[in-house]
Formats: structure tokens, C-alpha cells, sequence
């Protein structure tokens, strides 16, 4: 309360949903995320068929971008805005959105090799924040 008082209760800060949506597309654009082999045996059209290449980084980009903001929504519940700025959030949603949907980096690279401006420790804390808040809505 000191410190709302202190500063008049005005806080102004940076969302990550702009942020998210730029990475993930930029990923996407690159070609640096695919699904994982399992993910994309299951990956079929309205038709019934094996879905093409740009059929499939159109869901890739969706799916990444629908799960990440879901994830942004979950940081605001936190004091993340407070920690780190909008684009390590955003690369950590982004992170979290690619694992929980089963999307990676293409063979030969990293997380950390694609998500340039985060070191592992803050995407790591980052992450195991947002993931505490849902389990802990989960269970309660």
C-alpha cells in the first residue's frame, strides 16, 4: 500500500499480447517451429486429408498464438509485469503455448536459440510462474 500511495496509484505497464502475436508469427514466417512427428500424423483438413505444408503452419500460427494469449492472460494474475518486461513474457507464453500444443523448434535448435532477448533463468522463472497460477486454479 506504501508504495501505491507512494507512486498515486498510477501503474502503467506493457501488455504482452502484441508481443506474442509478433513472435510467434516471425517463428512462423522463419520456419523455425514444427509440430512433433506425433502431432502431425494427426494433423488432417474438413476433407478428411493430410493437411499441405501451408495448411499446416496456418494451424501451427493460430494454435500457437490462441494458446500463448491464454497463457498472457494467466501472467496478469501475477506480479510478472512487475519482474520482466512485455517481450520475455510474451517469448515465455509463446514458449509454453509451443510445448503444451506439441509445436517445437525445427531439428537443430533450440527454444533458447529462437527466443533472442530471454537467458534460460527467465524463461524458466517466467514460466514456472504462470504454470504454479494454473495448477493452483486447477486444484482450487
Amino acid at each position: 500500500r506504501v508504495i501505491l500511495h507512494t507512486i498515486g496509484f498510477e501503474l502503467s505497464i506493457d501488455h504482452p499480447f502484441k508481443f506474442l502475436i509478433d513472435c510467434a508469427q516471425g517463428l512462423s514466417k522463419k520456419r523455425l517451429l514444427e509440430y512433433n512427428p506425433t502431432k502431425k500424423a494427426k494433423l488432417v483438413g474438413k476433407d478428411g486429408q493430410p493437411m499441405g505444408k501451408p495448411q499446416q503452419n496456418n494451424q501451427l500460427v493460430q494454435e500457437l498464438a490462441q494458446n500463448a494469449i491464454s497463457f498472457a492472460n494467466d501472467s496478469l494474475h501475477t506480479s510478472l509485469c512487475l519482474q520482466f518486461s512485455a517481450q520475455q513474457i510474451a517469448m515465455a507464453c509463446v514458449y509454453l503455448s509451443g510445448t503444451h500444443a506439441g509445436i517445437g523448434p525445427i531439428v537443430g535448435k533450440t527454444w533458447l536459440d529462437l527466443l533472442d532477448g530471454i537467458s534460460a533463468e527467465e524463461l524458466t522463472s517466467i514460466s514456472v510462474q504462470i504454470l504454479e497460477l494454473v495448477q493452483s486454479n486447477r486444484r482450487g
